[in-house]
């Protein structure tokens, strides 16, 4: 019986370091001239008509939503017993004085 146990130990021991070697980092994709191929980032969608933020402000106030959401979301990892009243996003709504992500935030309309 211990054979047994052992030799499946010992099978599913392989099985795994088979799996593992196989999820090595693949290497960066490259030209037929061996140099490295750059993929440019996404550009930003044109402004709504009606915000009167520049591209660069709607991308910081974007990046604020998204650092403050993911703020919440690991305090809520670090303690799960810790009660929760709201969602990450109605909590950044709030603390941030936006609708959602993509919504002007109430300093900036206030700014006008």
């Amino acid at each position: 019986m211990q054979r047994i146990f052992l030799a499946a130990l010992a099978g599913a021991l392989l099985v795994s370091t088979a799996f593992a070697q196989e999820d090595a980092p693949a290497p960066p994709p490259v030209n037929g001239d061996g140099s490295s191929i750059i993929v440019p980032g996404e550009r930003p969608g044109p402004t709504p008509p009606a915000d009167p933020r520049t591209t660069r402000q709607r991308m910081r106030d974007i990046r604020a939503w998204d650092r403050c959401v993911m703020q919440v979301q690991r305090a809520a990892d670090d303690d799960p017993l810790r009660p929760q009243f709201e969602t990450p996003e109605e909590h950044c709504s709030q603390s941030l004085g936006m609708a959602d992500r993509l919504s002007v935030p109430i300093s900036r309309q206030l700014a006008r």
